[in-house]
């Protein structure tokens, strides 16, 4: 006796036998969304001002959040905001309205802090991919509170007369930055992030070095 098959049933028998392979080359549908959390090392490399002596450098932790909009697959627009830890630099002062010839300068530590709003245009590398390499650039809004702080334990006997006193200031500045960084997927959804972020064009030049963790929302 033999057997035989209909044709409803080749046909399901057909979807049966290809739906593994049709599942396969399915793309995932990209993320719309994400966010991530950060942290990493804040170097800033300050030229000299008319009342120091030389350029100052500072190094400091910093902790930030970032979110993130795809427009497409691979072009997303980032914000993130971000706060650094109060680093400190020795600094050496003119004195132009010092009496005393003895001492034209003095000595004195700037300490200073900032909080930082970045916004980025990115370009992601890669098509369902677990590693994204991508590329950014945008502007910095960052707010810096600091603090002049004179040395005057060393001029405790025979410092001069007009010691000036400690000066703190605020100052909102706006800069440009270039990032180059990487997404890698630890899972479907979540993944961990490492950038470096620049802006070496002004007189106050710094680079930010981070890693986070993150993840995709739908």
């Amino acid at each position: 006796m033999r057997a035989s098959i209909s044709g409803p049933r080749w046909a399901v028998a057909a979807v049966l036998l290809f739906l593994p392979h049709l599942l396969q080359a399915q793309t995932p549908d990209p993320p719309r969304v994400d966010t991530s959390g950060t942290v990493g090392w804040f170097v800033n490399d300050r030229d000299r001002s008319e009342d120091q002596l030389y350029d100052d450098r500072q190094d400091r932790w910093v902790f930030g959040g970032d979110l993130g909009f795809y427009w497409t697959e691979h072009l997303k627009s980032e914000a993130g905001i971000s706060a650094t830890t109060t680093g400190s630099s020795f600094v050496l002062v003119p004195v132009a309205t010092q009496a005393d010839p003895r001492y034209p300068y003095l000595s004195a530590h700037r300490s200073s802090r900032e909080v930082r709003l970045v916004a980025q245009q990115i370009y992601q590398f890669g098509h369902n991919a677990w590693v994204h390499p991508y590329v950014g650039a945008g502007v910095v809004v960052l707010r810096e509170t600091s603090r002049l702080e004179f040395d005057r334990s060393l001029y405790a006997y025979t410092g001069p007369p007009d010691l000036p006193p400690d000066r703190e200031e605020t100052a909102t500045r706006v800069k440009p930055v270039l990032s180059v960084g990487l997404k890698a997927y630890v899972s479907p959804r979540a993944f961990i992030r490492g950038d470096a972020i620049l802006s070496p064009w002004t007189t106050s030049r710094d680079i930010t070095v981070r890693v986070g963790i993150g993840v995709d929302l739908k």
